[in-house]
């Protein structure tokens, strides 16, 4: 349409997509919003005929150990969250990506209680991971308890230790169930629909 603000997105989606919650996102029609709305370490190369990924939110591509157990990811310095709403973030512009959102992210998809679609992709592989899933449903951890395999060293540093070899992990880091949000956003979205229950 030549009348069509040239900066509108339009996207047909033939059957109405699921609740907006990456850890979830188990269709075409919500990852289809998903890419658009999120972002992850990494994306697949558009110009190439092949499965080749290229970094996103990584500053580059990981560094691998030699036994193949650890990655050591940098987050780009330059890439914040936005919130043109406002309502988690006051001013719209949110704070930088860290670790620590990659951390917390791989977190929520092994708590039983998100009921996570995407929990398959690191189920058995991160070192300690499955132990803290167990606990969580125990109630014996919460999201500040550490887990082994998985840490955010500093802010631009993620560090993953595995139990076995899993190289599909770089392509795991590019699915809509891994995508970057923060903490914030899902504190808030919870409080927000308690005090709805509680009136």
């Amino acid at each position: 349409d030549a009348a069509a603000d040239s900066k509108v997105l339009n996207n047909v989606l033939p059957a109405k997509p699921k609740p907006f919650d990456p850890a979830n996102a188990t269709d075409l029609y919500t990852n289809t919003l998903l890419n658009v709305a999120y972002e992850g370490l990494f994306q697949y190369k558009y110009l190439t005929d092949t499965y080749e990924l290229e970094p996103l939110l990584a500053d580059g591509m990981p560094v691998v150990s030699e036994d193949g157990l650890s990655y050591t990811f940098k987050i780009r310095r330059d890439a914040r969250f936005y919130d043109p709403q406002k309502r988690v973030f006051p001013d719209g512009r949110g704070r930088l990506v860290t670790a620590k959102d990659f951390e917390f992210v791989v977190k929520r998809l092994a708590d039983p209680a998100v009921k996570s679609g995407g929990w398959w992709l690191f189920a058995g592989f991160i070192k300690g991971l499955d132990e803290w899933a167990a606990a969580m449903k125990a109630g014996t951890a919460t999201y500040d308890t550490p887990v082994e395999g998985l840490r955010a060293a500093d802010d631009q540093t993620l560090v993953v230790t595995l139990v076995k070899p899993y190289p599909q992990i770089l392509y795991a880091f590019a699915m809509g169930f891994t995508f970057a949000y923060p903490r914030e956003l899902v504190d808030a979205f919870y409080a927000n629909i308690l005090h709805e229950a509680l009136g």
